[in-house]
């Protein structure tokens, strides 16, 4: 019909105009999705990176930059426990005679036989080379030498490399938390209580707070 003839022209116009932007609409849908997608891809690989950032790459414990952060907020709990700094004995002689790979896999062998022992009780980190903490949170000093006793115990056994079994012995300094140290100030009195027990005098710095 005439009227047909007319309105066909603005019908078939306003079908295709119908039908691009249903395709727009799909390719926004998509293009959005895919956005997003993109940006919790981000997001995860922006945690993972963090989460490394805070993870020793050698025995995959807690690192210096992760420990300072929890005993920043450790600190100003109620009661925050001790600070046991554990050092191994003649580490760069190890180094030195071995070589560096074989030191590393004593230390690897260090963190898992530690984390075993007690790593359930406290927060395990790796403070630096061959030097590792653990925060005892709650904890007074008869509880702390506790678990020091439990680390030599684990100590007994020789360490395997190369299938050739090494005795290696540890040093560890106890400090119980006094009022107002900063975090630096607790983990420096614990260094001081492992050179102690390093040189055979066995103590725990609880009192001293210079």
């Amino acid at each position: 019909s005439e009227q047909w003839s007319f309105w066909r022209p603005w019908f078939l116009l306003s079908l295709g105009v119908g039908g691009l932007i249903l395709l727009l609409s799909l390719y926004l849908l998509m293009s959005n999705k895919r956005l997003n997608q993109e940006v919790a891809l981000r997001k995860q690989r922006e945690q993972e990176i963090l989460q490394l950032a805070r993870l020793d790459p050698l025995t995959g414990l807690p690192n210096r930059l992760s420990l300072m952060e929890q005993l920043k907020h450790q600190v100003q709990s109620d009661n925050p426990g001790c600070l046991l700094f554990c050092d191994l004995n003649d580490f760069k002689r190890i180094n030195d005679n071995f070589g560096h790979s074989q030191g590393d896999a004593i230390l690897c062998q260090l963190a898992r036989r530690i984390h075993d022992a007690i790593g359930h009780q406290c927060y395990f980190a790796r403070l630096a080379g061959d030097e590792f903490i653990l925060l005892l949170p709650g904890y007074d000093i008869r509880q702390a030498e506790e678990v020091t006793a439990v680390i030599r115990q684990a100590m007994q056994a020789p360490f395997v490399v190369n299938d050739q079994p090494m005795q290696v012995g540890i040093s560890i300094g106890v400090s119980h938390y006094q009022h107002d140290w900063s975090p630096e100030q607790w983990l420096i009195q614990a260094d001081r209580a492992m050179y102690c027990d390093k040189g055979g005098r066995v103590i725990t710095l609880a009192e001293q707070s210079g």
